[in-house]
């Protein structure tokens, strides 16, 4: 995917996103406004994530991005579900904070 540039077509598509990965794409975009990038939205969100995407399989036979997919899919699937919300809860801390080591800790 090209970064963009004058002269590019440019398209309104809808995606569908389970709700626990809208929450995901609104909490970076408000890390991204409370930075300092007040246009941040869930679009330039979505795009970075593809661009990045693009980056990682790059070079990639059609075989193994399928395989790529595929295994992500497993993983995610054999995932117990507080891993996948640890993911997301992760987003809200910044990298010099400490998180609770335990449920009374939480609650206080």
């Amino acid at each position: 995917m090209a970064s963009h540039s004058k002269g590019r077509g440019y398209r309104v598509i809808a995606i569908s996103l389970y709700d626990d990965e809208a929450v995901a794409a609104d909490r970076l975009t408000a890390i991204l406004q409370r930075g300092g990038w007040p246009k941040a939205n869930r679009s330039l969100v979505m795009r970075e994530a593809l661009i990045r995407l693009e980056e990682e399989l790059a070079g990639m036979a059609a075989e193994d991005v399928f395989h790529y997919f595929a295994n992500r899919l497993a993983k995610r699937a054999a995932a117990p579900s507080p891993v996948h919300a640890a993911r997301h809860g992760a987003y809200g801390r910044s990298s010099t904070s400490v998180a609770p080591s335990s449920i009374d800790e939480q609650k206080r």
